[in-house]
């Protein structure tokens, strides 16, 4: 029987790609058998044949399934592969970035390194530097407490001796306070000649005379006696421009301050309600010009270093 052409023309071509099966053929058709025609061999050879070859045709159609799907894997792992890439690409970026920074960080480490030595000896430095301060501290401490010890003693003896000088000062004072009213009293009419002329001091019993007169019939109270048995010097004479007689009340001391003045002032207007006028005077070594002033403005004369000086004011 006749096999189909494209049946023959497949033979043909797995024959050709297959050389195992073209040498099997060869030995068929140059094989001498009595039992069977050759022909009949290559009929069933046929059949064999095709049935390979359709088993052939399959494996190739699974073979090219499995290769398109083969082809499909390999280019998704082709894809797999370009993404991997990318991604080991920007890794390779972000590394190198990495290291950069981490070159860049050893760097400030070793200069923040290099800073903290230099920090640490200086700091050392300033330790020792402070432990010196505090040994001459101690030391100047030690030194002041000594030195606190012997300003105490002085202080104690400046302030014993301060005692002592104001007490001799006070002594002094009295007996130069003494001095000047004993020198008014002696000789008022060598330094308040200006003033009146035989000018006297009092003797005792004519103050007391006085004192009655000045009272009048009610008197005069102990409080009001008693301020002017203080004045220092009570002197009687006769006024230079018509030789009346006047009183001279007079507060001395040694300088002259406002008290002085508010005393005489005080003290002369009680004797000043007796039969006689009265003339103030404060006498003094010194007087600052202020005192000077305020006593000649509230007419008060001021003998004072070897000068009288008349009132300015009231009573001039």
């Amino acid at each position: 029987m006749a096999l189909p052409e494209d049946l023959v023309e497949a033979l043909l071509r797995a024959l050709r790609d297959d050389p195992r099966r073209l040498a099997a053929l060869r030995a068929l058709l140059l094989e001498g058998s009595g039992q069977e025609p050759p022909w009949d061999r290559l009929a069933r050879t046929q059949e064999e044949m095709g049935a390979a070859l359709r088993d052939l045709a399959r494996a190739q159609v699974r073979t090219e399934a499995n290769v398109a799907a083969l082809a499909e894997r390999v280019g998704q792992l082709a894809e797999a592969q370009r993404r991997t890439e990318e991604r080991l690409e920007a890794l390779t970026a972000r590394v190198d970035q990495l290291a950069e920074a981490q070159r860049r960080t050893e760097e400030r480490l070793e200069a923040l390194t290099a800073r903290v030595d230099d920090l640490t000896v200086r700091l050392e430095a300033l330790t020792a530097r402070v432990d010196q301060l505090a040994e001459a501290q101690r030391r100047t401490e030690e030194r002041l407490e000594a030195l606190t010890a012997r300003v105490d003693s002085l202080a104690a003896r400046v302030e014993d001796l301060t005692v002592q000088v104001g007490a001799l000062t006070a002594r002094v004072g009295g007996l130069v306070g003494e001095s000047v009213e004993r020198r008014y009293r002696e000789r008022p009419f060598a330094y308040l000649w200006r003033i009146a002329l035989g000018l006297e001091a009092l003797p005792s019993r004519e103050l007391d005379l006085l004192l009655r007169e000045v009272g009048g019939p009610q008197g005069l109270t102990e409080e009001e006696e008693a301020e002017v048995r203080e004045l220092d010097a009570v002197l009687k004479g006769s006024r230079r421009d018509d030789g009346r007689e006047v009183v001279v009340a007079v507060e001395a001391s040694a300088r002259l301050d406002a008290d002085d003045v508010a005393r005489v002032l005080r003290r002369s207007a009680i004797l000043a309600r007796g039969p006689f006028p009265v003339v103030p005077v404060v006498a003094g070594e010194q007087a600052p010009p202020d005192v000077v002033e305020l006593a000649r403005r509230q007419g008060v004369w001021v003998a004072v270093d070897g000068r009288t000086l008349e009132p300015t004011g009231a009573g001039a």
